[in-house]
């Protein structure tokens, strides 16, 4: 087994929420010492570190999100709002146009009419 390619259960436990086993951090620290100039305590404080970099990635990542999920509410909300103001713009304008027909208040005096 090389250091390139970990077992799977050992990415998946790093990219969970819950912080690594034991057994999987002594497993890491064993291939970090087996395949760099580390010590095994030293690689098992680096293990340590990598787990805190991911967390602190993780976090980074779904605050992300949060804040992406926020814009899109509020994008949504600013959307229909200006559909609805357009709508109501058309439904006052639709109203007096028609009002203006049937009063012949248009501008008929400026468009020549055969």
């Amino acid at each position: 087994m090389t250091f390139e390619n970990p077992p799977r259960n050992h990415t998946t436990s790093l990219s969970s929420a819950a912080p690594l086993a034991d057994r999987d951090r002594a497993y890491l620290a064993q291939l970090f010492a087996a395949n760099t100039d580390l010590d095994p305590n030293a690689a098992l404080a680096r293990v340590g570190e990598i787990e805190s970099e991911i967390a602190d990635a993780r976090t980074a990542a779904l605050d992300a999100v949060e804040d992406a999920r926020v814009a899109g509410v509020v994008f949504g909300f600013i959307a229909a709002a200006t559909l609805l103001s357009g709508a109501i713009a058309a439904f006052y304008s639709a109203t007096a146009g028609g009002g203006h027909r049937d009063e012949g208040l248009g501008l008929d005096v400026l468009v020549a009419r055969n």
